[in-house]
């Protein structure tokens, strides 16, 4: 599962704080769970001058899961859903998702 989020400009410690605080352990429960990675952009070049390209979300998240995990095609929001995270997903500047499912593993 991908999470994007771009916070307002004085959102980013809140949204860290409801990942380290609630978000993170709500999904650590889910079956499959397997773990959480998160990025922080440090450095976005546009080519040229171009400013009708979106710029990239500040947050991308990585939560995995192994193939025992309940992930349907389309994204979903945990349930319940808690009031602090209503908060964080209506206060953000932009914030989308996707679940993907391997295909094939390369090993060593």
């Amino acid at each position: 599962m991908v999470a994007e989020m771009e916070p307002q400009p004085d959102g980013h410690d809140e949204l860290d704080r409801w990942y380290r605080d609630e978000h993170n352990e709500q999904m650590s429960i889910e079956p499959g769970y397997v773990r959480t990675t998160r990025y922080k952009l440090v450095h976005h070049v546009r080519k040229g001058g171009d400013t009708d390209t979106p710029v990239a979300p500040t947050w991308l998240t990585l939560h995995e899961f192994d193939e025992n995990n309940k992930l349907s095609v389309k994204v979903q929001a945990l349930d319940p859903m808690t009031e602090w995270t209503k908060k964080i997903l209506q206060t953000q500047k932009a914030a989308g998702g996707a679940n993907y499912r391997t295909r094939k593993n390369f090993s060593a």
